[in-house]
């Protein structure tokens, strides 16, 4: 499986909270870091606000113990796993608004899927909780490689750029609602249960700025 910027078999999916700062700062990092934002695809919708007591009912198994920006978070992943799945793109990239890359995506994707089994599924990519625990700033592989498998139950590694390989989009589509603890949490679930074969990258391209919450 071949990623590069001279190829149509990725599709990048931002999740944004239509802050008009949050937006112009990613637009810079596409620009900056080797992505053209007109191969990006936005999701704006739905926010907070937007929240019905339906929906929020509907995709979560205790509605009484989740709040309706977390069903707002989740269930934009859960669109932007939809269009995975509609691209027919061998690979997607679902990224949240609140990140920062340290070099070229494009050239960080190669390593990543170079140095990963052709089994792969799925690829978590951020430095989040990283100065804070341990088990999320673990030592790179001792072969050099650019990624290391997860570590035991504790499969995903925030939620802030997730690289899905499409092999096996559909059976996190049909377990991802509805949810029991949000977004990133819910990954963590969904691996676990469909026994995906899940990694991290050692080191991060990608930094995770630290804002106020829009939840």
């Amino acid at each position: 499986m071949i990623c590069n910027k001279n190829h149509d078999n990725l599709i990048f999916i931002l999740i944004h909270n239509g802050d008009p700062e949050r937006y112009s700062f990613m637009m810079n990092q596409f620009e900056k870091y080797g992505i053209d934002k007109k191969n990006v695809e936005v999701i704006l919708y739905p926010n907070k606000n937007d929240v019905t007591d339906e929906l929020h009912k509907k995709i979560s198994v205790d509605p009484g113990k989740t709040t309706k920006g977390q069903s707002c978070v989740t269930y934009k992943h859960f669109l932007a796993l939809e269009k995975i799945a509609e691209s027919k793109c061998d690979i997607g990239i679902i990224m949240e608004d609140n990140i920062e890359f340290n070099g070229n995506v494009y050239d960080a994707l190669e390593r990543y899927i170079r140095d990963m089994d052709e089994n792969w599924d799925i690829l978590f990519d951020s430095d989040i909780l990283s100065k804070q625990l341990d088990r999320f700033n673990p030592a790179p592989d001792k072969n050099g490689k650019s990624v290391i498998r997860s570590q035991s139950n504790t499969y995903s590694k925030g939620a802030n750029f997730v690289l899905i390989n499409s092999k096996c989009i559909h059976k996190i589509l049909n377990s991802y609602l509805p949810y029991i603890l949000h977004s990133d949490h819910n990954y963590n679930r969904v691996i676990k249960e469909n026994r995906l074969i899940s990694y991290w990258a050692v080191p991060y391209n990608v930094h995770y700025r630290n804002m106020k919450s829009t939840w």
